[in-house]
């Protein structure tokens, strides 16, 4: 039940509220709410795939240098055979190329960058020897490395085996027999 005080401020409250719609003035017009536009969230842009040529590594009897380092290091493109089947020796052009390498790396350029040393291997073989093989191609690179004064801890090797090699004759194999040098991320 409502007091009397609660009747007389709702009726006080009704006719002011009709008192104020009767006043209002015929002259200005009233105006209609209408709804917010819509607004569409913007599409998102998709690209097509750019074919992008990844950069030729520069190659030597056994090794591939990416083109980072050829830059840095002003080093002459000199490309020539790889590793022979099972070998993991290094040749005498492997040696200047990583003699050069080594400069840059500790004296030049690139003084204080790391490399990544990865082996490969051609897709002949079983995959446990070619992985093993392919360890062993970047060892030896590394170990040479180390020699000339570049710290383990900035050489990292690994190896892909036959993981990435595409050969199918003698040419193709040996281009997949090979030590790719790459600066470290």
């Amino acid at each position: 039940m409502l007091s009397i005080r609660s009747v007389l401020a709702l009726s006080s409250f009704s006719m002011l509220s009709v008192f104020s719609l009767g006043c209002a003035d015929p002259k200005v017009p009233v105006q209609e709410t209408k709804e917010a536009p819509r607004v569409e969230a913007p599409r998102p842009v998709v690209l097509a795939p750019v074919a992008v040529e990844a950069p030729r590594p520069v190659m030597t009897e056994s090794l591939a240098v990416a083109d980072d380092i050829v830059s840095a290091c002003k080093i002459a493109r000199t490309p020539a055979p790889k590793f022979d089947t099972n070998i993991s020796d290094l040749r005498d052009g492997d040696k200047s190329m990583l003699n050069a390498i080594a400069k840059c790396l500790t004296e030049g350029a690139l003084k204080g960058r790391n490399v990544t040393l990865t082996g490969r291997a051609d897709n002949r073989g079983e995959t446990e020897h070619n992985m093993a093989l392919g360890e062993r191609r970047s060892s030896t690179a590394g170990r040479y490395l180390s020699s000339l004064g570049v710290k383990g801890s900035r050489l990292q090797g690994s190896s892909r085996g036959e993981l990435d090699a595409s050969g199918s004759e003698e040419s193709g194999w040996q281009d997949d027999r090979r030590v790719d040098i790459e600066l470290a991320k």
